[in-house]
């Protein structure tokens, strides 16, 4: 049975990648499970230094995942 991965995008403002100038915003996109076989847990959480998260924006997540502040607690789960 197929397992549906789940999808953080973490956008960090005032962070600049390598090589540029400036305050920018930065997105950094976390495919969690792709590979799993059996539910598995992806609990985890996020920082900074330097910048700020601005936003951590969930994709397929259900009943009980959950975004606290810059903390998640989340599982695959099984395509219905």
């Amino acid at each position: 049975m197929r397992l549906l991965y789940l999808l953080l995008i973490i956008l960090v403002a005032g962070a600049a990648p390598l090589g540029a100038a400036g305050n920018q915003t930065v997105g950094v996109r976390l495919l969690l499970g792709l590979t799993d076989h059996e539910p598995a847990q992806w609990d985890g959480s996020v920082e900074a230094r330097g910048a700020r998260i601005a936003a951590i924006e969930p994709w397929r997540f259900e009943v009980p995942d959950e975004i606290t502040g810059h903390a998640w607690r989340i599982s695959t789960h099984r395509i219905r």
